[in-house]
């Protein structure tokens, strides 16, 4: 019976999703990936290992990449994960902040946000822009020193994807969370977005507790 997705073709989504120098480092972690096992729905019918209808493009240093599938394959054997380099366990967790599994996004996501790497913004970005209240609260707490000045390095050269994070985090609000948070304001996401607004404006990265 032939596969429902091509192994090439999942293979190539991942390798778009990160810049070309780490290439190698994007092979070795799709070498402990299960992605030779199917994976079925409750009624039984195999699923497309990554489904990536609504990817989104945006810049890393100029490079153009690919963002926003969903992952629906198993997290890769423990062992195998720990013997990865500090790198590859980056890029491991960028592709796992993508699952469909909301907590394996949350576990992920955790990881990322003490890495110093320019490439895991738009991951995290797109998190930040999707349903979970936990998850953008998560992320709103860790920006910080290391990684605000990043943020905003993302948002100069994502205007539009940034445009589009915020749109939907009002959205998000209005549809799951206007009944708790009567007011935007009182809504984590209104924080999240005027305290990187804040700092682009203002050019400052010292202190980011001391938002007016």
């Amino acid at each position: 019976m032939q596969r429902k997705q091509k192994l090439s073709d999942i293979k190539n989504i991942i390798y778009s999703s990160f810049p070309k120098k780490l290439e190698l480092d994007v092979n070795e972690v799709i070498n402990i990936l299960p992605i030779n096992e199917k994976v079925v729905n409750i009624h039984g019918q195999e699923i497309d290992l990554i489904r990536a209808g609504d990817c989104r493009h945006i810049l890393i240093e100029r490079e153009l990449l690919t963002i926003e599938y969903r992952i629906y394959f198993n997290e890769p054997n423990f062992d195998e994960e720990e013997a990865l380099s500090d790198i590859q366990k980056v890029i491991l967790n960028c592709l796992y902040s993508c699952h469909s599994d909301g907590y394996i996004r949350e576990k992920r996501v955790k990881k990322l946000l003490t890495s110093n790497n320019y490439f895991v913004i738009p991951f995290v970005m797109s998190l930040a822009g999707q349903y979970l209240i936990e998850i953008l609260t998560l992320i709103n707490i860790n920006v910080n020193n290391v990684n605000i000045k990043l943020f905003i390095k993302f948002m100069q050269e994502n205007p539009k994807y940034w445009l589009l994070t915020k749109n939907r985090i009002v959205s998000y609000w209005n549809w799951f969370y206007r009944n708790k948070y009567i007011y935007f304001k009182d809504y984590v996401g209104s924080d999240f977005i005027e305290k990187l607004e804040y700092y682009q404006t203002h050019n400052k990265y010292e202190e980011t507790n001391n938002l007016p």
